[in-house]
């Protein structure tokens, strides 16, 4: 037979327990108020804007939220509040070893399904405060910290992340980094394609900045078939987005031109100058046609076919002329053209052709002034 344990002994069992809990209850009831206390503390100090202030607080959460019997969320939420108050004091460098610490934390958590909401709350605020941090010279490392918050908190296909990805990229460029900003733009649209009903829409304007980015990088192949895959998606989108199919085609033709492939480049910018064409009217096509006829003519002359790129941006300046004067002249790409067919007539030898074009640019640039 079993032993059977009587009542009362289950009642003493019982109690034991109680009692033995109590001072870790106490324990636990004294951490939280204490670090509750100097999270208040610094809060009512980050309100008013008194960064440093609220900084000495913090780091006592901080230490608080490390003690034996503090709460898994104690420390990441301190981290959290502490590296975001040195960010606006800015003290972006010396709150890196806090940002490494909390998001290996905040890594880990999520792993497991452990991160406290409160937490994550603050961690999105922070990343937030490094996102609209605009020092020139930690503004790639403000952004680089936004995109790794960001792809814990709410993972690599969310709007949000993706907006740290697309600044990132876009500071990649504009600093001709072209590899960084592949790197990331390649992680953007491999995080959209792998979702059940991507946005069409914004892998198209992803893939066409990551083929922009393929252009500078002199990866003219890739920048080839990323235009195509572009144009695919656009011929299939009644929006907006195919109303640029154009620009696309235009882009295509500068990644062809690039590999020295002119018949097929020639044929992409044929292209969009078709479909303006036969859609648009008015202004819109006037502009649209200058700005292709001078892009391809551009092309034509690197490729040596000067015959052809005169013939191109002559059809730039007819194009800029049609629209009335004021506006003509006051748009840049009318002067640009007159000055491309300066340079390519005085390359050429052609004195007369290039003392004409240089003071119709004159005439046109002097107009532009008194205009604007």
């Amino acid at each position: 037979m079993q032993p059977r344990i009587s009542k009362i002994t289950i009642g003493l069992l019982a109690i034991a327990v109680i009692v033995c809990l109590l001072p870790l209850s106490a324990v636990s009831q004294e951490h939280w108020d204490k670090w509750k206390q100097l999270t208040e503390e610094g809060k009512g100090l980050d309100e008013k804007g008194d960064f440093h202030g609220a900084i000495y607080w913090y780091r006592k959460a901080v230490t608080e939220g490390r003690s034996p019997g503090a709460k898994p969320n104690y420390l990441p939420e301190a981290l959290a509040l502490l590296t975001r108050a040195e960010v606006m004091a800015n003290e972006v460098l010396q709150a890196e070893p806090n940002f490494n610490e909390l998001l290996t934390i905040m890594t880990t958590q999520k792993k497991t399904q452990k991160l406290d909401p409160d937490a994550e709350l603050w961690c999105a605020d922070l990343a937030d405060t490094y996102f609209v941090h605009q020092e020139p010279a930690l503004r790639e490392l403000c952004l680089k910290h936004t995109a790794s918050l960001r792809n814990v908190i709410y993972g690599g296909s969310r709007k949000e992340t993706r907006d740290a990805y697309s600044a990132l990229s876009h500071l990649y460029y504009a600093s001709g980094k072209f590899d960084d900003s592949i790197n990331i733009l390649s992680q953007v649209v491999s995080f959209e394609e792998r979702k059940n009903r991507p946005n069409k829409d914004f892998l198209a304007e992803t893939l066409n900045e990551l083929g922009l980015s393929y252009l500078g990088a002199h990866k003219y192949r890739e920048a080839q078939e990323t235009a195509k895959k572009v144009i695919a998606i656009a011929e299939q989108s009644p929006g907006p987005l195919g109303e640029r199919i154009p620009n696309f085609y235009n882009f295509l033709g500068s990644a062809y031109f690039a590999q020295g492939k002119i018949a097929e480049g020639e044929q992409s910018y044929d292209k969009a100058i078709e479909i303006v064409q036969h859609k648009y009217t008015g202004t819109y096509r006037d502009k649209f046609l200058a700005c292709t006829y001078l892009a391809l003519g551009e092309d034509l002359q690197k490729a040596h076919q000067l015959q052809k790129a005169e013939k191109a941006f002559s059809a730039s300046v007819s194009c800029s002329e049609k629209n009335n004067p004021v506006n003509s002249t006051a748009w840049r790409v009318y002067p640009d053209a007159v000055d491309a067919l300066y340079l390519l007539y005085r390359d050429s030898g052609q004195s007369a052709k290039a003392a004409a074009a240089n003071k119709r640019s004159s005439f046109i640039r002097q107009h532009m002034k008194l205009v604007i």
